[in-house]
């Protein structure tokens, strides 16, 4: 049995369960997924900046962004903007955009 301490009234992020017990995604993955989309709208990130808030190397944080990619969790479109310049721009997902949401169902919703 689980018990809870009291829930936070505030500065918390709510976070899609399909997304947690995804059994695709190690315990890296879901962790990188739920700091990205802890952050606000619009928020920029790059591996070497998601690399300087943790103790993880850029290696471990490049896997985990490979298999949030795979398991289709992020996306990226480049593009070539008006003055010649490539950009790649990510989205990050609530749940999987592969339609395949594998998620542990033994816990409560």
């Amino acid at each position: 049995m689980i018990r809870r301490a009291p829930r936070p009234e505030g500065n918390f992020t709510v976070l899609h369960n399909t997304m947690l017990r995804d059994q695709r995604l190690s315990y890296k993955a879901r962790g990188l997924l739920c700091y990205i989309l802890s952050m606000p709208d619009n928020f920029r990130f790059t591996a070497e900046l998601l690399t300087r808030h943790a103790p993880d190397g850029r290696q471990s944080v490049m896997s985990g962004l490979r298999e949030l990619r795979d398991a289709g969790y992020l996306t990226t479109r480049r593009h070539q903007t008006s003055d010649g310049r490539w950009r790649t721009e990510s989205t990050v997902h609530d749940c999987s955009q592969h339609g395949e949401n594998i998620g542990d169902n033994d816990g409560e919703n």
